[in-house]
């Protein structure tokens, strides 16, 4: 529900993981609905692990979390082939740096922590805190980036 109210699509699903995509022709109303999705979903996230912890099936010491990377730019949308030994699969969607850096963001937050990249920042200035992380490596990705999170702290407490 966030993800449509933010007017995005979920475009793939890998395990745990899915992607998102907004496709609105402006990129800075795409950072804002990312950036708005987001804390909805962490919210959600927060409201579900504290109820489940009321309810003695989540322990204190582990809540329920939703890491994410957010990254914002021009990809490259279409079909892809997949071909096998024994069938041919089509699926629609996303490549490109900005999928990479959004997918490696992901992967680099922690606690709940939600992850955003420059050009990302750059679009949503002014409207949210964004607090810098510095530079680090990510993997797949040649050189340093600069990250920043939408969270003040490393994710959040303890519902």
């Amino acid at each position: 529900d966030p993800i449509h109210r933010c007017h995005g699509e979920i475009n793939e699903t890998s395990g745990d993981g899915f992607m998102i995509i907004f496709k609105d022709h402006d990129p800075k109303t795409n950072a804002m609905n990312a950036v708005k999705a987001a804390f909805e979903i962490a919210s959600r996230c927060r409201s579900v692990s504290r109820s489940l912890l009321a309810e003695g099936q989540l322990s204190d010491l582990c809540p329920l979390t939703v890491n994410m990377g957010i990254s914002s730019g021009t990809a490259l949308v279409g079909m892809t082939r997949f071909k096998g030994m024994l069938d041919t699969r089509m699926t629609f969607t996303a490549s490109g740096s900005v999928t990479n850096i959004a997918a490696r963001l992901s992967d680099h937050a922690a606690g709940g922590d939600i992850l955003i990249s420059q050009v990302t920042r750059d679009l949503i200035d002014g409207l949210w805190p964004v607090y810098d992380k510095g530079k680090t490596r990510l993997k797949g990705i040649p050189e340093p980036i600069r990250i920043y999170s939408l969270l003040k702290s490393e994710g959040y407490a303890n519902p």
